[in-house]
């Protein structure tokens, strides 16, 4: 369950930021930013009970979904951290979204969505196992 919460947090702030582009409404951006804490705020104790289960169900071994998934698990806390912090010193960043910074902040929350997407799809590759020939 705890897995889940970053996956949705991760996946939603970059949704609601560029809802919030496409409508106008600026609530939608400060919605995503709110997300991307909920993020920050469940990413960390995803980590951690994934090093516990990596240690538990499967004996510490280096699994190439487990490689994957310590690699990027980082990652994605680096980058929303990075995004958090900005956004929250700068809550205008993407008033004027078409320039470098504005680019810059908005590549960077949809960088979530690709991270989130290939630490799930490795998470998936241990919880249903497909055995290649």
């Amino acid at each position: 369950m705890v897995v889940h919460f970053p996956i949705v947090f991760m996946i939603s702030a970059p949704v609601f930021t560029l809802l919030s582009l496409v409508t106008g409404v600026k609530s939608f951006e400060v919605t995503g930013f709110h997300c991307l804490g909920g993020g920050m705020l469940f990413t960390p104790v995803a980590l951690v009970t994934g090093w516990f289960t990596r240690w538990l169900n499967y004996e510490s071994r280096w699994l190439k979904p487990v490689v994957v998934k310590l690699v990027l698990s980082p990652v994605l806390l680096l980058v929303g951290v990075v995004a958090l912090v900005w956004r929250y010193q700068n809550p205008e960043i993407l008033a004027r979204w078409g320039e470098a910074p504005g680019l810059l902040y908005l590549a960077l929350i949809c960088a979530l969505i690709p991270l989130v997407g290939a630490i799930g799809a490795h998470g998936a590759e241990l919880t249903f196992p497909v055995h290649h020939e």
